[in-house]
């Protein structure tokens, strides 16, 4: 039963959650967020697989950017940030042989029993020129933020969210700041940052910029913040 649940997600997560389709492919990139909660008994295997997936990934043409990270406290859960030039791309790399390793040990069962997996397909709502940071830090600080929105404050999240950008993106020590919506659940908001150190990423939390959200938040969200939808993650694939 659990071997038929984990091939019944890798399917999931590498096409129909993800939204890939062979006949309306797309020229806009594509950016992606998968959570894959690993066990511990099969972590110290499935890590090295994954990481040879990114190195490789990393070389193919339309990947911008493919993101292994983990939590800073510890763990096995595995994070994956990913974009691509645009459908054809990652339709290509779905056909690569080191991502059919990956997709061959998933279907063994390295997950979690009864775990939440979960494959995102984003839209990109602030403007592109943050870029991706290709050569980080070793103190390097990745934050993913998810806000589930109450429908009556929909509007007034996202424009307020996105008025913090640009003076996020100005704040010492800001390598990336973009803000993207679920395709699939519009009052699902998605942040992702990276900040040169711990430090300065909480340096910028105390930031006067920072009030307007901080106090839309405490009414607008229809699910608390928690250690499972604000990520403060480390590096596994640098």
């Amino acid at each position: 039963m659990h071997k038929v649940k984990q091939f019944g997600f890798i399917i999931g997560l590498l096409a129909g959650l993800c939204g890939y389709s062979a006949s309306a492919q797309s020229k806009e990139a594509v950016y992606l967020f998968n959570v894959l909660p690993v066990s511990i008994a099969e972590y110290n295997n499935f890590l090295p697989l994954m990481l040879n997936n990114a190195r490789q990934t990393r070389q193919e043409p339309g990947n911008i950017a493919f993101d292994v990270f983990g939590k800073e406290q510890g763990g096995t859960t595995i994070y994956l940030f990913e974009q691509w030039q645009d459908e054809a791309a990652l339709e290509r790399h779905m056909q690569t042989p080191h991502l059919q390793k990956v997709i061959t040990a998933v279907e063994t069962g390295v997950m979690q029993p009864n775990s939440q997996q979960s494959s995102v397909r984003l839209v990109k709502l602030s403007t592109d020129n943050s870029g991706h940071e290709m050569n980080p830090p070793a103190t390097l600080r990745s934050v993913i933020v998810t806000f589930k929105v109450k429908p009556a404050y929909a509007t007034a999240f996202k424009q307020t969210l996105l008025e913090v950008v640009a003076p996020s993106r100005n704040a010492p020590g800001n390598l990336v700041f973009d803000v993207f919506q679920n395709s699939q659940e519009p009052l699902h908001f998605v942040v992702f940052e990276q900040w040169e150190s711990a430090s300065l990423h909480t340096q910028h939390l105390g930031q006067a910029y920072n009030k307007p959200i901080t106090e839309l938040i405490e009414k607008a969200l229809s699910e608390p913040l928690t250690g499972n939808n604000r990520l403060l993650l480390k590096d596994l694939a640098p």
